[in-house]
């Protein structure tokens, strides 16, 4: 047990220096943290409960059962429970009614997220703790650069999603994790459904990371960390000249100046044309690079009156010299 004080001080400082990160715990006295009571979400509740005794944030668990494993949902929600409770914290259960065996791991998640949202406001709490780690970022950038993605992707996780999502962990890889686990006797259980994860991630967690460690570089975990931070500011400054041409080129509710659009540079204008595409479907759902290019080559064309249909209903329209983005069901023309 010599090891624990360096190791738990040297991760407790790391979590400390995420969370002082700008806007992350700004006026915030309340947190809900999701326990699904794997290892990691464990060593996250116990770096909490020191974090609770150093600075007063008041801490409340959340266990979410997806109710796909049977009994073992059940023992993980039991587990979880008896935990929370013996830290003094309150705890609150909500399961899922999937209605089905099968369900994408996409919506899985999506109904784990609302459902720490109901909770959160239910205990008052303003932010939410997940544990996603360093590995998590790793894994997620491989992923995204192999499938298709753009800047705002190679961004990667970010520690702090508003308004609710923060992520203390995601500096700490995963073998400190599990050393941290070990040395403090922290108590967790084992989940056979990350066994059976999506294909795609698995072959990136257990095969291609570790081939990377061990024939090109054992510190790419760190440079790809690096690599994702250098695209976050790129998408912060992107982000910043977006608002600005939708600013200038927005003339009414919903219509925007073809003229302004052009004197952007290709980058800006490609990510307004996302950005209102995920203003009209109100929600994360993005385009496929092929959707944007499309919808920019109608807006630089000389066409006067057309449109191109883009996914969940939503059609690119362009009207003289303006834009806009709206529903189909709004008035697309046959």
């Amino acid at each position: 047990m010599t090891q624990r004080p360096e190791n738990h001080v040297r991760m407790f400082r790391t979590v400390k220096n995420t969370l002082d990160l700008p806007d992350i715990m700004s006026n915030v006295s309340k947190i809900l943290v999701a326990y699904s009571g794997g290892v990691d979400s464990s060593v996250l509740l116990h770096l909490m409960k020191d974090y609770h005794h150093a600075f007063g944030i008041n801490v409340s668990v959340a266990h979410i059962n997806h109710g796909l494993r049977g009994k073992e949902s059940d023992r993980d929600a039991d587990f979880c429970r008896e935990t929370a409770r013996e830290m003094g914290f309150h705890f609150y259960l909500k399961k899922l009614s999937l209605g089905k065996k099968h369900v994408s791991e996409h919506v899985l998640r999506s109904e784990r997220y609302r459902s720490l949202c109901q909770v959160a406001k239910e205990a008052q709490a303003q932010r939410i703790f997940l544990a996603h780690h360093l590995d998590d970022q790793v894994e997620t950038l491989l992923f995204r650069l192999f499938t298709g993605t753009d800047i705002s992707g190679l961004s990667g996780i970010q520690p702090f999603r508003k308004p609710y999502f923060v992520r203390p962990l995601l500096k700490i890889p995963r073998n400190a994790i599990l050393l941290e686990a070990e040395l403090c006797q922290i108590s967790y259980v084992l989940d056979s459904s990350n066994l059976l994860t999506h294909p795609k991630r698995n072959f990136i967690r257990r095969q291609l990371i570790p081939l990377i460690q061990t024939q090109m570089n054992p510190q790419v975990s760190k440079h790809l960390a690096y690599l994702s931070e250098s695209f976050n500011a790129c998408k912060v400054l992107i982000a910043k000249e977006v608002a600005a041409l939708k600013r200038s080129a927005i003339s009414g509710e919903n219509r925007y100046s073809i003229t302004q659009f052009k004197l952007a540079p290709k980058i800006i204008q490609s990510q307004l044309i996302m950005n209102l595409y995920r203003e009209a479907v109100s929600g994360y759902s993005g385009l496929r690079r092929e959707q944007i290019m499309l919808a920019r080559k109608l807006l630089l064309s000389k066409k006067n009156e057309a449109y191109v249909q883009l996914p969940k209903g939503i059609i690119c329209r362009k009207q003289g010299d303006f834009f806009l983005m709206e529903n189909a069901k709004k008035g697309a023309k046959s």
